[in-house]
């Protein structure tokens, strides 16, 4: 046999440890079942040529298996909503072949391995709705075939992308990361629209207490979203050809203790005693 394929069905108990004893199996697929249990962590002892595995919506628990670092012609891994706890296996790094790896939807904690950025051929990772503290790796924006990454509902705190040479519009999908504390895309190559909504994204962050976009080519509208920042103390955003005014709203920053906007295009209105604008 080299291919099981028993998803959307309603079986229930725990796996059969005798399945992964298969050693010509290459796709194994029991996804949306009743399954229960944990998985065996012995369950790539004996299958070298394993590609793909699916076990997803079911109710396994326990621990994600260091074990699945043997099954290294793994292309897609697929463990979302389940009940897995625990961290993810640093060894999980070793399985080079992987192209799409699903891990949301779990009670899974820790940090995220920085080690997950060697996996170079990785498309998709999906760690959302778990319970990951700490930074996120900049490894993993890295990763040059990396299409789709979900991180939002976290505890994330922090992200420090400095100093690389990252291209291409900064994605509004940071603003999910409701417990980001720390951002730093300084010193890349980063391009905006023309009324920067990642920024006006990133007030969903209201944790946020350091953001750097400094020295990226942005050429976009300073937005008065800014104003919304309830927790901001560091917001660095020169040398990114801003345009437009700089707006009355970020007086509502009252706990601002840095503030960096030069070599911009940004103009100042002044309310002149008389009532006119200048």
């Amino acid at each position: 046999m080299t291919i099981l394929v028993l998803q959307d069905n309603q079986l229930r108990g725990p796996i059969p440890p005798s399945i992964f004893n298969i050693t010509t199996m290459q796709i194994i697929a029991l996804s949306k079942n009743n399954l229960t249990g944990k998985v065996p962590t012995t369950i790539c002892d004996h299958l070298p040529d394993l590609e793909v595995l699916a076990i997803s919506k079911t109710h396994l628990g326990g621990v994600i298996p260091p074990n699945l670092e043997k099954c290294r012609k793994l292309d897609i891994m697929i463990l979302s909503n389940n009940e897995f706890i625990g961290t993810v296996p640093r060894e999980l790094a070793n399985l080079t072949a992987l192209t799409e790896l699903y891990l949301g939807v779990q009670n899974l904690g820790g940090e995220i391995p920085m080690e997950l950025g060697n996996l170079k051929k990785l498309r998709s990772l999906s760690l959302y709705h778990n319970e990951f503290t700490g930074s996120i790796p900049a490894s993993i924006f890295n990763i040059s075939a990396m299409q789709n990454l979900a991180l939002e509902q976290n505890r994330l705190s922090g992200l420090d992308l400095g100093i690389n040479s990252f291209t291409g519009p900064i994605p509004e999908s940071l603003g999910n990361l409701e417990y980001l504390e720390m951002l730093n895309l300084q010193w890349n190559d980063f391009s905006s629209d023309s009324a920067m909504r990642f920024l006006t994204s990133l007030t969903n962050c209201r944790k946020l207490r350091v953001l750097s976009f400094a020295e990226n080519p942005l050429d976009g509208v300073f937005p008065a979203s800014v104003g919304n920042f309830s927790a901001m103390q560091i917001f660095e955003g020169h040398g990114c050809k801003l345009k437009g005014v700089i707006p009355e709203e970020i007086g509502n920053l009252t706990g601002m203790t840095r503030m960096s906007l030069q070599n911009n295009e940004l103009a100042v209105l002044t309310i002149l005693s008389y009532g006119y604008l200048d």
